[in-house]
């Protein structure tokens, strides 16, 4: 792979992790 493709496969999948934490954090409020 290209380095420009690894810098975009690794933004991506760190974008749904972002994703994903937001959610959690959202959760975790909710159940307070």
């Amino acid at each position: 792979l290209l380095l420009d493709q690894w810098i975009e496969l690794i933004y991506l999948h760190e974008q749904r992790h972002i994703e994903q934490i937001k959610e959690v954090k959202l959760l975790c409020e909710v159940e307070k």
